[in-house]
C-alpha cells in the first residue's frame, strides 16, 4: 500500500444516495458525488449533492480536493483540474464501487491521466 503524506480528499461521481457502496458514475457530469477524505488511515466520507447549475470545479475548490476518480472525463475537465493541480486517476469497468476504487488508488493500482498538449506537426 502507497504511504499518505498529508490528507487526500478523493472525489468521485456516483449514483445516488452516493457513499463508499455505490457505483462510480460512468459520466463525470453526475448530481451526486463522493469524497473520501484519507488522514491517519482513516476514510471518512462525504456526500455532495450539486446544485443545478453548480460547477463541479467550485465544489472541488470548496471541498479542497486533490484526487479526482472518473471512468471518463472531458479534453476540457482534464484541463481545469490541471491548472487547480488536482491529480485525475481513471477507473474504468476494473471498479466495482467507490470503496473499490480507494483501494485500488491506494495500492497504485489506478492510471493517472495527464493531457499533453504540444503544436501538431504534419507528417511526424
Amino acid at each position: 500500500m502507497a504511504t499518505i503524506r498529508g490528507e487526500l480528499k478523493v472525489l468521485m461521481p456516483c449514483y445516488e444516495p452516493g457513499g463508499a457502496y455505490v457505483e462510480i458514475y460512468p459520466h463525470w457530469e453526475a448530481n451526486i458525488f463522493t469524497i473520501a477524505h484519507i488522514s491517519n488511515g482513516k476514510i471518512k466520507y462525504k456526500i455532495i449533492k450539486r446544485n443545478k447549475g453548480e460547477l463541479i470545479v467550485n465544489i472541488i475548490r470548496r471541498e479542497g480536493v486533490n484526487i479526482v476518480i472518473a471512468k471518463s472525463l472531458s479534453t476540457r475537465a482534464l484541463e481545469l483540474l490541471k491548472n487547480l493541480n488536482v491529480k485525475v486517476c481513471l477507473c474504468k469497468g476494473e471498479c466495482k464501487n467507490i470503496e473499490e476504487a480507494l483501494i485500488k488508488l491506494l495500492h497504485g493500482e489506478l492510471y493517472e491521466i495527464e493531457l499533453v498538449k504540444k503544436p501538431f506537426k504534419l507528417n511526424s
